[in-house]
């Protein structure tokens, strides 16, 4: 907001001329008024005018005080983000009064009026005049002595407790309005600001900032962008089939909920919008760092292991419960699940089957790698694959492990000194952690066998050695375990596994 829209109304106590009125000429006789001001006086109210301009500047850039504390530097720019409105007054009278006020009376105030802007404003709709003539009023008190920061902030408290019921019903109503147009949560002005404000929280509980305000709000492509995790519309074959027990109108209400909407810390192209979860989470995703590694918002999202209905509205109501936490608000459960608009997320559906794979049929390495549509257990593969390679490769293992690329089949091979047999990992379906030799000849598989015992020994473990096919020429050697494979937060146990067994069976073979 402009300094020029900030002073659009007049301050109470003075009236705007108006040049087309009529002038009534007069033949009262000239009146002289002698100024009975001492220059003493004339200097301390120039002085004073001096002194406020200061105060008057610092709360329009308060980090470029150096008496200001941390804190009220932060509350400042708060304000400025929100849009200060008509408290620009008060705040650079109590800038004023630091001689005889605490920061944390000073604070305390700045945080009350950003709450009043924010619920009475940008969630209720509140005319911009509403009370202004009140708190331009509660400036000149607070520059006069007559009033204290405390009884202003009891009263900006008082006026937004008491009129609680009508921000909540305006902002319920007016987000209904907006899920009419069709942008729901999206079309929401302040929703930057909202986001922000939870990055905030984030980055402050973790000491760790990733994201400026500044890239909220800038225009260039380095912008923030909101981001539709679930696509608006969404056309490839991961999301048709993960929300496949939804209807158009359905996906089209969880696309534009609170808690589909993500504030990416890069932008991206318009092109990857519509990619499955487990890219958009991965930063092997071409053409953009993935969630993973953004924002504390993306990494929150990112610890998914796949985007449903429930995590939209799971999400959606912690986002709420945030804003009842953050700007001392109560929200009913009714009204929480009016607010998000997708209460149909909780009806019991029928198990719809999966929807076929386009021009899939029996997968390999290599029509996996080429495939446009591919089914989520393809998906998890490569994603669980990529974190493998990764952790590898930040382990020293560049050389050995991960000297090959990640892909969406079930198997990863490793070759070893001999050109009798490779090993490999495995994932079997959801629950089964694999590692194996494979053995290309029948006479290399015997010559392994005479060795059994002595293998087993070495390496510390027992392995299954009779499970291929009595015509295969090729024979495979395994030791498996029951895992959780695709739970994202046992990746690490799994694979140091993964590792420790390798070099395990490496050794004793």
């Amino acid at each position: 907001m402009t300094l020029a829209e900030e002073i659009d109304e007049p301050l109470p106590g003075f009236e705007q001329e108006h040049e087309d009125e009529e002038v009534v000429q007069t033949t009262e006789p000239e009146v002289i008024i002698v100024s009975r001001l001492a220059p003493k006086e004339i200097s301390d109210y120039v002085n004073s005018l001096k002194t406020l301009a200061e105060h008057w500047y610092y709360s329009f850039f308060p980090n470029d005080s150096t008496t200001l504390t941390d804190g009220e530097k932060v509350w400042i720019d708060k304000l400025n983000r929100i849009g200060i409105g008509y408290f620009r007054p008060l705040v650079a009278v109590t800038l004023a009064s630091m001689e005889s006020t605490s920061a944390a009376d000073r604070i305390s105030l700045f945080q009350t009026i950003e709450r009043y802007i924010f619920l009475a404003f940008r969630m209720g709709g509140f005319q911009a005049s509403y009370k202004s003539s009140d708190y331009y009023n509660k400036s000149r008190e607070v520059l006069s002595g007559i009033t204290s920061l405390a009884e202003v902030t009891q009263d900006i408290n008082n006026t937004v407790d008491k009129d609680m019921s009508s921000i909540i019903t305006n902002f319920i109503a007016r987000t209904d309005r907006r899920f009419v147009s069709g942008e729901g949560f999206y079309g929401w002005r302040d929703l930057r600001y909202f986001l922000y404000e939870y990055e905030y929280d984030k980055a402050t509980q973790n000491n760790l900032q990733k994201v400026d305000w500044n890239l909220f709000t800038k225009v260039d492509k380095d912008k923030i962008t909101i981001e539709h995790i679930l696509p608006q519309t969404p056309t490839k074959w991961y999301w048709r089939n993960q929300f496949r027990q939804y209807t158009d109108n359905e996906i089209k209400l969880l696309s534009v909920s609170l808690g589909n909407l993500l504030p990416l810390a890069q932008s991206i192209n318009s092109s990857l919008q519509n990619d499955s979860f487990p890219d958009k989470k991965s930063s092997s995703a071409a053409g953009r760092r993935g969630y993973e590694n953004g924002s504390h918002s993306e990494i929150e999202v990112a610890k998914k292991q796949n985007w449903t209905a429930e995590n939209i509205l799971n999400r959606g109501l912690a986002l709420l419960r945030f804003l009842e936490l953050r700007w001392c608000i109560k929200f009913e459960d009714k009204q929480m699940m009016d607010l998000l608009h997708i209460s149909f997320v909780k009806d019991k559906r029928l198990d719809t089957p999966e929807l076929p794979v386009p021009g899939v049929t029996e997968l390999t390495e290599t029509t996996a790698a080429t495939s446009k549509e591919l089914s989520e257990r393809h998906y998890l593969r490569k994603d669980f694959w990529t974190r493998f390679v990764q952790y590898c490769r930040d382990h020293g293992r560049e050389e050995d492990i991960a000297s090959r690329k990640p892909s969406y089949v079930d198997w990863y091979d490793v070759t070893v000194d001999s050109r009798d047999y490779h090993l490999f990992f495995q994932l079997v379906r959801k629950k089964i952690l694999r590692i194996g030799i494979y053995v290309y000849r029948p006479e290399d598989f015997a010559r392994l066998e005479s060795n059994k015992e002595e293998i087993e020994n070495t390496c510390g473990f027992s392995l299954e050695w009779y499970t291929s096919r009595d015509k295969s020429t090729a024979k495979r050697i395994l030791y498996s375990i029951e895992a959780d494979i695709h739970n994202t937060e046992l990746y690490e146990q799994h694979f140091e596994w993964l590792i420790r067994h390798f070099d395990a069976l490496k050794n004793a073979l």
